[in-house]
């Protein structure tokens, strides 16, 4: 797993993981209620010293003013509160101590909550040298009353222990109890592995290039379109993308104008997600499903505008996707000119053989790009010849993202 440096507005540049997942296990009740507990005093029934839980601990960074009160009224017996009266910067948070986990496997982590702002769920892993990483794997909304928050996640490789924060970073409250985390018994896989290709922005070539190609192996690709370049030079008009959803291609939204989320206003940010996702709509695309982050920078606020539009969004790094993947920030990877095609066949050799989910990114096709962002046909053919000649699966990225969803 990758560490990867997001723009996070109003937080400053935050280090998450490339893959982390949000709420919803997928796993049985039955599994879940038999896995162990490897927390301990995981329901804070057992008071400690410095009014804390026994075996909790309290923490925070950044210029805020922060109190922490237990016990409280809890969802079945004590709670701990943490509320933010003044913010600057940083977070505020209480966390059990840290516990061993074997790296690459499955762990599901749960826990109730009560807020009155958004609030983020990060694990702290500690690595065999000392060093710590940090990884946001839930954004839970508000919630008035007790909300369960639960999710699953893989333990990267080099690390020896963790300990998990329920945090705010805003002025406000959360009141956290009943923690769980496990290792799974049961790995979740897909059944075998697959390989999307996307095509962004919508240029014209990808029309006169890709397009005859992948219909002569009967391929179905994702074809994420800015939709104000519609018409301009060197990009598709609205007919071409339109002959491109009725042939059977999935057809995203990618932005109004290609800007760079995160420097947005949240009006702004909705009006280049949700705008462009109507143009399309307009266009006569009845079924805009995925998107596509320009630049493949997001932050929690377009995070949440996506979430209520799209049934998925892709975002880059990590390259391979898991069962377990979080479907508003799908790993991919872009190619470059100089991106050799036998190492492209080396990482779908690597979904087929793991049984992950590999997403390849097209920009110009047989157009030389300044930034570097660009395919020839001749490296296009051979890629696509490779999947037909193995057979490797070929989906597009809502077909992917319906089976993460499929327990």
């Amino acid at each position: 797993m990758q560490f990867i440096v997001i723009r996070a507005a109003g937080y400053g540049f935050a280090l998450l993981a490339a893959g982390f997942v949000f709420a919803g296990s997928g796993i049985g009740a039955a599994e879940a209620a038999s896995l162990p507990n490897l927390i301990q005093n995981p329901s804070m029934t057992d008071a400690g010293v410095g009014g804390l839980p026994a075996g909790w601990f309290r923490g925070g960074y950044g210029d805020n003013d922060a109190t922490y009160t237990y016990p409280v009224s809890g969802k079945s017996g004590p709670g701990a509160k943490v509320e933010i009266t003044r913010y600057a910067s940083g977070d505020a948070k209480v966390y059990f101590a840290e516990v061993p986990v074997t790296a690459g496997n499955y762990y599901e982590f749960r826990d109730f909550y009560q807020s009155n702002v958004p609030n983020f769920v990060t694990v702290q892993y500690r690595f065999a040298d000392g060093t710590l990483r940090y990884m946001d794997i839930g954004m839970p909304e508000a919630a008035g009353k007790w909300e369960k928050f639960e999710t699953v996640f893989r333990v990267p490789s080099g690390v020896v222990s963790m300990t998990i924060f329920h945090l705010i970073k805003e002025p406000g409250f959360i009141v956290t109890d009943e923690y769980s985390l496990a290792e799974l018994k049961k790995q979740p896989i897909f059944e075998e592995g697959f390989v999307s290709l996307n095509f962004d922005d919508g240029w014209l070539s990808q029309y006169e290039e890709a397009a005859p190609i992948l219909a002569a192996a009967g391929l179905k690709a994702t074809f994420y379109i800015t939709t104000e370049r519609l018409g301009q030079t060197n990009f598709m008009t609205a007919d071409q993308v339109l002959g491109l959803y009725q042939s059977g291609h999935e057809i995203g939204a990618h932005t109004r104008t290609h800007p760079h989320l995160p420097l947005l206003t949240k009006d702004q940010m909705r009006e280049e997600i949700v705008g462009s996702k109507r143009a399309l709509q307009g266009l006569g695309v009845a079924d805009v499903m995925t998107f596509s982050y320009p630049f493949g920078e997001w932050d929690t606020t377009s995070l949440r505008i996506v979430k209520n539009e799209f049934k998925g969004a892709r975002g880059s790094g990590g390259i391979f996707n898991e069962k377990i993947q979080n479907i508003y920030v799908l790993n991919s990877f872009s190619l470059r000119s100089d991106t050799a095609v036998e190492t492209i066949k080396q990482w779908i050799d690597q979904a087929d053989r793991d049984k992950t989910w590999l997403i390849l990114v097209f920009h110009r096709i047989d157009e030389s790009d300044s930034s570097g962002f660009d395919t020839s046909s001749v490296a296009l053919q051979e890629i696509v010849d490779y999947l037909v000649d193995n057979q490797v699966p070929v989906k597009t990225n809502a077909e992917g993202i319906a089976l993460i969803k499929k327990n």
